[in-house]
């Protein structure tokens, strides 16, 4: 698995209002993740609107604050910013981080304090192999923002007017084994009486498993009666342990059909298993020739391309009873 790799960012934190325009982060392109914190000080904010193409992963609102966030995949052609909006009159600020290599975005959590204090913790997230770690932090008060331990700063932007006490933070943190991430407590210069946090877990881009290499039973076997012993071996690129596969057969001069685990189906079915073989009574084979081949799904849902085919030959023999003349 390719992990995500950040790019850039860019931050609104000027004027009041409504409403934040950011501009899109340099070097975004098609098929990056863009991750938009915004943070509002209004004196009783209820919503944050994006614009249209933007989705919200998590958002909280009290008295003086509102802190969402957003997150949207770049296409072919996007605006040079985009412009986010709230409920109630008061300062506002936005920033954007801009991710490449992102296959899915994780578990994501939020935390919020109230009464004065200078900081405030993202919560912790169970971290896959290959992941990065984004927190975002909204105070309300108008300083510099102290990124936590380990993690790296992408954002810090205080208001430029200290009449509008708002702040927004940023950072990110890469993860290459499986890990707790632990809570990050971000500290602000000023003091600060209402914080929130979000903690967002965004996953790498998953290869295909490589193709199946057959094992058993051996190409153009001569099967009579029985069980047979379908094996392969799975690898994968990522490392990823099989997770199902999809074992089909075909008689020669009939449509394909797909082992569900107890009969032959139809239409393409996948069996959860990690195990890399099926053993199936050849009673629930017809008289006749048959190819036969595989495809495995890994644990992260990519499949690979079914196998090159081998040939099964199923004999059966009839008994004719005695004719009397």
């Amino acid at each position: 698995m390719s992990a995500p790799s950040f790019v850039n960012s860019a931050y609104y934190n000027s004027g009041g209002g409504l409403n934040a325009t950011v501009n899109k982060p340099t070097g975004t392109g098609s098929g990056h993740l863009m991750l938009a914190f915004i943070h509002t000080g209004g004196d009783n904010p209820t919503s944050i609107t994006a614009p249209s193409g933007w989705s919200t992963l998590q958002s909280h609102f009290a008295q003086y604050v509102g802190f969402a966030c957003f997150y949207r995949w770049a296409g072919s052609s996007e605006p040079s910013s985009y412009q986010f909006s709230w409920n109630s009159n008061g300062w506002g600020v936005g920033g954007i981080l801009t991710f490449s290599s992102v296959g899915s975005i994780g578990s994501s959590a939020k935390n919020y304090t109230s009464g004065t204090t200078v900081s405030v913790s993202a919560p912790s997230l169970a971290m896959n192999a290959n992941s990065v770690l984004v927190a975002g932090f909204g105070f309300k008060g108008n300083g510099s923002v102290s990124s936590p331990s380990g993690m790296t700063e992408r954002i810090d932007a205080p208001h430029t007017n200290n009449n509008y006490p708002t702040t927004l933070g940023a950072s990110t943190q890469d993860y290459l084994s499986a890990a707790s991430s632990g809570a990050k407590t971000a500290t602000i210069s000023a003091s600060s009486d209402r914080s929130a946090a979000v903690s967002v877990e965004l996953l790498g881009t998953n290869s295909n498993p490589d193709t199946p290499t057959l094992l058993t039973p051996a190409d153009n076997l001569r099967q009579q009666g029985g069980n047979v012993d379908f094996s392969w071996s799975h690898s994968d690129p990522d490392g990823n342990p099989q997770a199902a596969y999809a074992l089909r057969r075909q008689k020669i001069g009939d449509s394909y059909e797909w082992w569900n685990g107890s009969n032959w189906v139809a239409t393409q079915t996948f069996v959860s298993s990690s195990t890399g073989s099926a053993t199936i009574d050849a009673s629930t084979f017809e008289r006749g020739v048959y190819t036969w081949s595989v495809a495995t799904r890994d644990s992260m849902n990519a499949t690979s391309a079914y196998s090159s085919q081998r040939t099964l030959e199923v004999i059966k023999f009839e008994r004719w009873g005695a004719v009397q003349i």
